[in-house]
């Protein structure tokens, strides 16, 4: 066959007219090709859906080792105050010995804030976690075996080392999400519920008369597992300021703000405030109002019971009044509330009087916490919130022996007015805060 034959038979085809819809057409190959990745991106999606539901799902039992965390919180704190008359008893010491248990708690709080910043940037969010509660599950175990009387002095300092990490570790973990402000009343009303049941529990172990450092075996072993189970609850995604994080961020410390020590102040008259009113005014009812002291045991019910509900009630109105709002009006409430139980001394009065300042009370703490996270930068939140806890915890313990103090020298008629003063250095700082909330926060 001649080259000029060969030629003719390999001309090109003639050109056919394609319409539109022809051109943009898949080819048959094109076709082939899709139908051959149809299953891998039904498999890729498949799995997204999964991995995206897991993901939730994890977020939910993190948001539950937060609660259950907090249950455990209270119930330590609360079982301490029911646990240290039967210790004078059973060590033979007096009061005033005793008193060292709220020291060393507020001595480990001290401690933890002052390096919380430098641990968490050095160990990320779930190691920083991971100390917490491990410091905290030590303390426990020891209680377990009714040491003796140095170690039941000193190991408070554990268990208020290891909360003040775990509080700042959880308080900051959840302001990353959306809901925040709901989520951190939430955080702190399952505080109360500890604190609520703690105290009939550790009373009806010492009514039957076994050993008192049998509530102990059950905060430790629900403590136990709530460690092993953070190991798969936090994954690296969890981690917050690595080692590889914070070189992305300035080294610096939230001490050097003046923004944070009004906060902190803030919170200490509030904790001051709190634990006064809790912790005296059952004196108060029954010594100076002379009321039944089943009735005055009812009426301080109806406070922590509303210091409870009130977080759980008023969070989720944060989303639609606002953080700001939401303690302007709780600080009016708590006003109202100790003017009712001054100005009237009847015994229905005296409960709307406890149970409306409980309420009030309540929601500010978590709710200044989410407000705190929408001022200051992310990468200083975790030291912040555990200097403003450990701060908080010196409130716990210095204002009700101030009111202690008050009471014996002045008399009880002057605790009420007491707690009006806290309550009024509380909305000046609180009024200070806002005033610097609109300038730059590296100016504060």
């Amino acid at each position: 066959m001649s080259e000029e034959e060969l030629l003719s038979k390999t001309e090109p085809l003639p050109k056919q007219n394609l319409n539109q819809e022809e051109l943009s057409s898949p080819t048959s190959e094109e076709k082939v090709i899709n139908q051959t990745e149809q299953p891998s991106s039904v498999q890729e999606n498949s799995n997204s859906l999964l991995e995206l539901q897991f993901s939730d799902l994890r977020i939910k039992l993190q948001i539950g080792f937060a609660f259950l965390t907090f249950v455990l919180l209270g119930a330590n704190d609360a079982a301490i105050g029911v646990l240290l008359p039967h210790w004078g008893s059973y060590y033979n010491v007096d009061k005033a010995m005793l008193s060292l248990v709220f020291f060393a708690g507020s001595l480990g709080y001290l401690v933890a804030a002052l390096n919380s910043n430098f641990l968490f940037r050095k160990l990320g969010n779930v190691k920083f976690l991971s100390l917490g509660k491990a410091a905290f599950l030590s303390g426990v175990i020891i209680f377990c075996f009714q040491p003796p009387l140095y170690l039941i002095l000193t190991v408070p300092f554990l268990l208020g080392f290891g909360a003040a990490i775990l509080e700042a570790a959880l308080n900051a973990h959840l302001t990353k999400f959306p809901n925040k402000s709901v989520l951190l009343n939430y955080l702190h009303s399952f505080y109360g519920v500890g604190a609520l049941l703690s105290p009939f529990l550790a009373s009806q172990i010492l009514e039957a008369d076994w050993r008192w450092s049998v509530i102990y075996f059950g905060i430790s072993a629900l403590s136990l597992i709530l460690l092993i189970s953070m190991r798969w609850l936090f994954t690296s995604a969890d981690r917050g300021n690595s080692n590889s994080d914070s070189e992305n961020t300035p080294v610096e410390s939230p001490l050097r703000y003046r923004f944070v020590w009004l906060f902190a102040f803030f919170l200490l008259f509030y904790a001051g405030a709190e634990i006064s009113l809790g912790n005296w005014s059952y004196s108060f009812l029954t010594q100076y109002r002379h009321e039944d002291n089943v009735l005055a045991g009812w009426l301080m019910s109806g406070y922590w019971f509303g210091l409870t509900v009130g977080r759980v009630c008023i969070g989720p109105l944060t989303n639609k009044l606002g953080t700001r709002k939401i303690i302007n009006l709780c600080l009016v409430g708590v006003m109202i509330g100790v003017f009712t139980l001054i100005f009237m001394s009847f015994s229905i009065t005296s409960a709307f009087g406890l149970l409306l300042t409980g309420f009030c009370l309540g929601p500010i703490l978590p709710t200044a916490l989410a407000f705190l996270s929408n001022i200051i930068p992310s990468y200083l939140l975790t030291g912040a919130i555990s200097f403003i806890a450990s701060l908080g915890s010196l409130g716990k313990a210095f204002f009700p022996w101030i009111a202690g103090n008050i009471a014996d020298n002045l008399g009880l008629e002057m605790f009420l007015p007491y707690i009006i003063v806290l309550t009024a250095l509380m909305i000046t700082l609180w009024a200070l805060i806002l005033a610097r909330e609109n300038q730059s926060y590296a100016n504060s």
